[in-house]
């Protein structure tokens, strides 16, 4: 490339050129293989975590949706969350109006709320629940502003979900978020909410492989290839 832009003869642009086109080739032949794999290689199919024709995304999408809300289904009963508040804190008023925007959705929780006033006083307009005055609660949860949402999972787990007005969605997608990280939901619920971790391989496999000491690439794709089958195959025993 450098000989042909200092000095574009014939020969030398020619050269580049021919090289250039080899290089694209190359690049090409890669991307065929690439793609004929991906179609019909079971591991290395990405439909496998999610679909790529519009019917299968929309109904991928619905799974997923009612699966969702089958697991704050199954927390609402056994999950409860803490509320942390000041009484003339104004985005504490907001985040009280998303937390009852979320309970209108999940009516169970609202036997597991608890509110806690940092200052003993209620909000604006709360009315029919009981409150309960900040005895240490707050340091214990470590938190650092209001409002503030815990989630908590008798008799040890409890999980600072929020700090800081949150809206419904957000309240939703964190929750669900801490109840899969800390393994609150049954397995088949889980699996349910997280289909693109079908065929994914995890830590413990990775370093699984890290420790095997594989010196070659057939030893490595035979170890990936058996890891991903066996996350595909099985993952229907959890559903």
């Amino acid at each position: 490339m450098e000989k042909a832009i200092n000095n574009p003869t014939a020969a030398n642009v020619d050269t580049f050129m021919y090289i250039n086109k080899a290089m694209f080739d190359r690049a090409q032949n890669f991307a065929n293989m690439f793609a004929y794999q991906a179609k019909f290689k079971t591991a290395l199919n990405p439909s496998f975590s999610e679909p790529t024709t519009q019917a299968g995304i929309d109904a991928f999408y619905s799974r997923l949706y009612a699966s969702q809300q089958l697991s704050f289904q199954w927390l609402e009963h056994r999950t409860g969350i803490f509320f942390f508040f000041t009484s003339e804190c104004p985005y504490c008023n907001l985040q009280y109006q998303q937390l009852q925007y979320f309970l209108d959705d999940f009516p169970a929780y609202k036997k597991h709320v608890y509110y806690v006033s940092m200052d003993g006083k209620p909000l604006p307009g709360m009315t029919g629940v009981k409150i309960y005055k900040n005895t240490g609660q707050a340091k214990f949860f470590k938190l650092v502003e209001t409002p503030a949402l815990v989630l908590a999972a008798p008799p040890k787990t409890f999980i600072v979900i929020s700090q800081g007005e949150a809206i419904t969605a957000v309240i939703k997608k964190q929750l669900l978020l801490a109840a899969s990280h800390y393994n609150l939901l049954p397995q088949n619920v889980e699996n349910a909410i997280n289909p693109y971790a079908r065929g994914q391989l995890g830590t413990s496999q990775m370093n699984a492989a890290a420790n095997a000491k594989m010196t070659t690439p057939k030893e490595i794709r035979g170890y990936l290839h058996n890891g991903i089958m066996n996350r595909l195959n099985n993952w229907h025993k959890g559903s």
